[in-house]
């Protein structure tokens, strides 16, 4: 059980020093994968006597599943930082005014145009024009 123990602490230790998804599937390739040190030791349940079976099966399986778990929830951290990090690099003020040389201003004038009410004076292409931005087709001509 010394092994079993100490195969658990390795790999809940590589599982929480994994920086990205990409460590992350490596560590849970090489502990549940098909070749794996967990699966490895599944596999030897086959050559045991039923009484040890009983016991050595429910540990790994302990521990397969405590490894499936610590997997998943550092993979829900990981995911939760990329986000936060992607969401800090992408930032977008959609208060400022439009101007019309950037992609952004195209997009954000269509998006006015397709919301306009009857003559475009009402509604929310009214309101923003009456606070200075101008629709695609005001703006071009």
């Amino acid at each position: 059980m010394s092994d079993l123990n100490k195969l658990e602490a390795e790999t809940l230790e590589a599982i929480a020093s994994a920086s990205d998804e990409a460590a992350l599937e490596a560590v849970r390739v090489g502990a549940l994968g098909k070749k794996g040190s967990i699966s490895a030791l599944l596999a030897t349940l086959g050559k045991m006597s039923p009484d040890e079976r009983k016991t050595a099966g429910a540990a790994i399986n302990a521990l397969k599943d405590k490894v499936s778990d610590a997997l998943g929830a550092r993979r829900v951290v990981l995911k939760e930082a990329a986000l936060e990090a992607r969401l800090a690099s992408e930032r977008v003020d959609v208060t400022l005014p439009m101007a019309f040389g950037d992609d952004l201003a195209v997009v954000r004038a269509s998006l006015l145009g397709h919301v306009r009410n009857g003559d475009g004076e009402k509604g929310v292409c009214g309101i923003h024009g009456r606070m200075g931005s101008k629709t695609l087709s005001k703006a071009l001509s």
